[in-house]
């Protein structure tokens, strides 16, 4: 999946600095650079859909949606989103 994100690591780490590729300070670097630019990548993702998903979505509408399933407000948001908690003890 990231593979082009990899060759773009090694590309600039060892043909743009120069730096060993069987050196332990070059294979931390090019490690450095590749999850540095991975975990960007992805939280701009991230940010980006949940960004479209609140312009979508009203907060208020969906608070509502959640919580009027059942009575109690505490039921109603593990009971429409499925969650289940295993700790606890009824």
């Amino acid at each position: 999946m990231f593979d082009w994100l990899q060759y773009f690591a090694d590309w600039l780490i060892y043909s743009v600095f120069g730096v060993s590729a069987q050196s332990h300070w070059g294979q931390a670097l090019n490690f450095f650079v590749f999850d540095t630019l991975k975990i960007f990548l992805l939280l701009f993702f991230i940010t980006t859909i949940m960004g479209i998903v609140n312009s979508y979505f009203p907060v208020e509408k969906v608070r509502n949606f959640l919580f009027d399933v059942g009575t109690d407000p505490k039921q109603g948001m593990p009971s429409t989103s499925s969650l289940v908690n295993p700790l606890e003890t009824k």
